[in-house]
């Protein structure tokens, strides 16, 4: 996999575009000023930020030390809710068992999306309009994430 997406200028070519590009330059010099800003602004209200800090870091360094565990006691909780915890070695493996459990399933995808966000109280991005037939759209997903999720007892994702 090229890891560049169909239509999209390989890195070297963006990257000569992008720096060429003067109204791009700066958005991003104001957005990160902004940010910088924003963060010493935030660093400055506390009296214990480097202790904060510290702790964050020593969660993050013990957590990824004990990665392994922490994912095996997901598969369990995942696999006792009625989930499929699938396992890739890397990201071309994973996409060739999600993608088409994302494929069989897009319709039931995008209705748990639109629910999700009317919860939100935001509308879902407007799609093509549902085959009478099947109850499928023809909206094709973004690439396929890491992992997926199924539920065998009620029929969704696989």
């Amino acid at each position: 996999m090229s890891g560049t997406y169909l239509g999209m200028p390989a890195f070297p070519a963006a990257a000569r575009d992008a720096v060429r590009d003067t109204t791009l330059r700066a958005n991003l010099r104001h957005a990160t000023h902004t940010i910088r800003d924003k963060r010493a602004k935030a660093v400055a209200e506390l009296d214990d930020w480097a202790r904060l800090r510290e702790a964050g870091r020593q969660i993050k360094d013990h957590t990824l030390r004990h990665l392994g565990e922490h994912l095996l006691r997901l598969e369990e909780a995942v696999t006792a809710a009625g989930g499929t915890v699938h396992w890739a070695a890397d990201a071309d493996e994973a996409n060739r068992i999600v993608t088409p459990a994302i494929h069989r399933n897009r319709g039931e995808i995008r209705d748990i999306f639109a629910r999700e966000m009317a919860q939100w109280g935001r509308p879902a991005p407007d799609g093509p309009p549902r085959s009478a037939s099947r109850g499928r759209t023809s909206w094709s997903p973004r690439p396929a994430p890491w992992w997926s999720w199924s539920r065998r007892a009620t029929g969704g994702c696989a």
